[in-house]
């Protein structure tokens, strides 16, 4: 006679079986060159994709751990992309004119505001963020500046955060950080 019902222990396991995330090669577009002058489109290894979905796996049980685990993740995209893409000579923020060459490779923060967004929108759209939404890209301007950064918000509160990478070299963690303080440029003149 064969019994209706599986094990118990069957079942513990075909359950975490459907709730690890599955690995498999991802697609990612990435720019450089200072206003995205160069695009191309990164294809990331099952291995290496599943190293980008550890850091958000399993889910933050609120929004500011959630925004660590993001961190953590663009910071390991950046690495991985670099690998692929002469972005791993990004050196952080925009190099000054002072007649050494630009690197190849080189980001400036539209281009890291675009690659930040679309990495974001990437981890959205296969359910690894639980407490945020992506929105378009945050501006600021100044009366002789302008700054670009990818932007999220949270789904419960809707508080804006910025996630900027720009301001360190390649495969460092960004600064996340609420758009208001992020928007105050009064902040960088002290």
């Amino acid at each position: 006679m064969i019994n209706p019902r599986p094990p118990l222990a069957l079942m513990i396991c075909a359950l975490l079986w459907t709730q690890a995330p599955t690995a498999h090669a991802e697609r990612l577009p990435v720019c450089y060159g200072f206003g995205c002058q160069t695009r191309v489109e990164v294809q990331l290894s099952a291995e290496e994709w599943s190293l980008v979905t550890r850091w958000l796996t399993p889910a933050a049980p609120d929004p500011a751990a959630e925004r660590e685990q993001l961190r953590h993740a663009i910071g390991w995209i950046e690495v991985l992309v670099g690998r692929h893409t002469p972005t791993h000579n990004d050196l952080g923020f925009n190099l000054p004119d002072d007649g050494r060459p630009v690197p190849e490779g080189q980001l400036d923060c539209i281009d890291e505001s675009i690659n930040t967004t679309a990495y974001l929108q990437r981890l959205q759209d296969v359910g690894l963020m639980r407490h945020h939404r992506v929105l378009e890209r945050a501006y600021r301007k100044a009366l002789l500046d302008q700054h670009w950064a990818g932007l999220v918000q949270e789904i419960d509160s809707g508080a804006r955060y910025v996630i900027d990478s720009w301001f360190d070299p390649n495969g460092y963690l960004p600064i996340v950080q609420p758009l208001e303080e992020w928007s105050d440029l009064s902040l960088f003149s002290r």
